[in-house]
């Protein structure tokens, strides 16, 4: 039995980390936290053998752990290599940001690293219904402007980032008689979430 069902919705969260340097670059770790609202449902009308139901899912929170490196040092790292093909890092075009009034920005910053996702996700068919923590490997990158005051010159302490993610969301499985004094319990397959996508701008605050 197979089928797909699309949920759609928002989130509002918030993010922490540490932004550290290294010769020829520099690093960052983070987590995010948010709350979300991303759900969708799907009636399915009843056959000759089968009677009326719907399936839903839906998705209440989230959390993100990333670990991200700068551009410029994995292609310090590169070049020090021994013996490989020339490679020519992806070069990405940062987006043209909004003026604000006595704000400038400064050179931006590119970065890529992974990311570790959990989501709390329920879901249901008919009349069963579960509760699961989906776990989501993924890739990460993006850019950074730290933000200048232009009546002083110098770094306010904060700064615009813009991101976007691929994650894929790890296959559950199912433990089938497990209570059954028949038999040994079996290995079913589970629901899989499908490759997850995503994007985000922020202003980050420096303390």
């Amino acid at each position: 039995m197979g089928g797909g069902l699309n949920a759609t919705g928002g989130a509002v969260g918030a993010t922490g980390g540490y932004i550290g340097a290294f010769p020829n670059g520099w690093w960052r770790v983070h987590n995010d936290v948010v709350w979300s609202n991303v759900a969708g449902t799907n009636a399915v009308g009843a056959t000759a053998t089968t009677s009326a139901a719907s399936a839903f899912v839906a998705q209440r929170w989230a959390a993100t752990q990333g670990l991200d490196v700068s551009m410029e040092w994995l292609q310090a790292i590169y070049s020090r290599l021994p013996a490989l093909p020339v490679a020519n890092f992806p070069t990405f075009v940062p987006p043209t940001l909004p003026t604000i009034t006595n704000v400038t920005y400064g050179t931006p910053r590119n970065y890529a690293g992974f990311m570790l996702k959990e989501a709390g996700i329920s879901g249901g068919f008919g009349a069963a219904r579960g509760t699961t923590i989906a776990v989501y490997p993924g890739l990460e990158t993006g850019f950074i402007w730290p933000t200048i005051n232009s009546l002083t010159g110098k770094p306010d302490g904060g700064a615009l980032e813009a991101s976007a993610y691929v994650a894929f969301p790890i296959r559950g499985f199912t433990l089938n008689n497990a209570f059954s004094a028949a038999g040994l319990p079996t290995v079913g397959a589970g629901a899989s979430l499908g490759t997850n996508y995503g994007a985000r701008f922020s202003y980050l605050f420096g303390l």
